[in-house]
């Protein structure tokens, strides 16, 4: 039941975001976004299925552990979307989240922060060239960017599920 409520809770704020974008949407966040909006949701799922008591886990010591990879994952997307896309001062450099609810609150915003951006951007400013890491690339390309880091991580994340005898979520692509 508690997971239940939060899932409730989680799917509110995504949604809260699809029913407050502008219309007036460019033709890269029309092709993008499903794209995205799917690989944010799996990635939610992923993240309610493990145990909030496992949040703990590492397979190794060198690694991370679960609830450390989900909230790398939301840092990054605060990271990159206030760089490189907005320009402007990170709005989660600060956050430290410590329970499983905070954690996967954190990495629903910040999914939420770069759908706000997706859709607010003409194809103009997505054109906009950046430097990342001594590379020329576009705005459009921080977007890719943004979804390959969490897929990379949410990976991760499947194999710690299957490693504490976890069944992923149903994966449910394109």
């Amino acid at each position: 039941m508690k997971n239940f409520v939060f899932a409730f809770i989680v799917l509110l704020i995504l949604l809260s975001t699809f029913f407050s974008q502008e219309k007036k949407q460019s033709e890269f966040s029309k092709s993008f976004l499903p794209l995205w909006e799917r690989s944010s949701r799996y990635t939610l799922e992923v993240a309610m299925a493990f145990a909030p008591d496992d949040f703990g886990f590492k397979p190794t010591r060198e690694v991370r552990s679960f609830g450390e990879q989900l909230e790398h994952i939301a840092k990054n997307l605060y990271w990159l979307n206030s760089t490189y896309i907005l320009e402007e001062e990170n709005p989660g450099k600060d956050l430290a989240p410590q329970t499983t609810s905070e954690i996967i609150t954190v990495l629903a915003r910040s999914i939420d922060y770069v759908t706000l951006s997706l859709n607010k951007l003409t194809n103009e400013e997505l054109d906009k060239k950046v430097v990342f890491k001594n590379t020329e690339l576009t705005k459009r390309d921080i977007f890719y960017l943004m979804r390959d880091h969490m897929t990379h991580h949410r990976g991760q994340l499947i194999v710690y599920l299957r490693l504490r005898n976890v069944l992923p979520p149903e994966y449910f692509g394109w």
